[in-house]
Parts: structure tokens; sequence; C-alpha cells
């Protein structure tokens, strides 16, 4: 794949495994993107030289209403100006008290041979693990680069 068509390939990844990016829940989708960056490398980037990596982000925010955000992001540098494209997964959550005294944090996996022991270490579930499956949450992704933007919703 090229890398500018990351989130094609995300795409069908999903669905040479039987499913589509709108019907996954939450853990299947956070899934889905730790074994893509495992599996699957753009031709035109560099893994040794940081240009494939997953940022894992989390905590509670109020931009107009308190919510907890996990975010999962596939960034990728690539091309002559060194373009940063970010493929990025974003679970919404009603927040609780345990989510709300996180710490906002981020951290980043910089090779695919780590991805499952740092999925491991910032798994989703750890931070929602009373939310049941009947509690509303919302997932985002998008594409972005500084010339494009594309984002679609999945339903859970």
């Amino acid at each position: 794949m090229r890398a500018a068509d990351a989130q094609a390939a995300l795409e069908r990844f999903v669905a040479g495994r039987g499913s589509d990016l709108d019907d996954l829940d939450a853990e299947a989708a956070v899934d889905a993107m730790l074994t893509w960056y495992e599996l699957e490398r753009p031709d035109d980037v560099d893994v040794e030289d940081n240009a494939d990596m997953l940022l894992f982000q989390w905590g509670a925010y109020d931009w107009g209403g308190r919510s907890f955000h996990y975010n999962i992001t596939r960034q990728l540098i690539f091309g002559e100006e060194e373009d940063i494209w970010q493929l990025s997964m974003t679970l919404h959550y009603p927040p609780n008290e345990a989510m709300v005294a996180l710490a906002a944090t981020s951290e980043w996996c910089r090779r695919p041979d780590r991805a499952a022991a740092v999925g491991r270490s910032v798994r989703w579930a750890d931070h929602c693990s009373d939310r049941t499956p009947d509690h509303s949450y919302t997932i985002t992704t998008s594409m972005r680069s500084s010339s494009a933007r594309k984002s679609w919703p999945l339903r859970v």
C-alpha cells in the first residue's frame, strides 16, 4: 500500500476479516487498528525513521460537555515534503469518576513489533472497564493531512 491510501487499506483489511468499519464495536475497532499496524507497511515510508507510528491518547475533556476520549492514531510521514498523514479513531464515552481521575496521557508505539505490548499497556477496556454494553459511546475516525480531510462515523 501507499501511505496516501491508508484509509482504503484499513477498509480492505477489515473487510478481509469479514467485517465492515461501520459494523465494528469499540473493542473490535481498536483490535483492527492494532493488528493492521502490526501486519501492513506502506511501501513509501521508512519504519526505521519513525515514519509509521501509532499514537494512543486518552483523557477526560470538557469541550462543551465533559466526556472521556480514547484515541488511537496511525501517523505516516512520507514524500519529498514529508507530509504527515494521520488516520485516527476516537472513542467518546460519558465519563465516570475513575475516568475523570485519569490524567490526560499519550503514548507512542514506534515499531510494529511492539504494537501488541504497547496495545496491552494502554488497552481502552482498562479505562472503560465498568462500561456496560448498553452504555452509549461513539467512534469517529478521520484521515487527514495538511491538504486533505475525510471522516466517517462508525456505528456501535
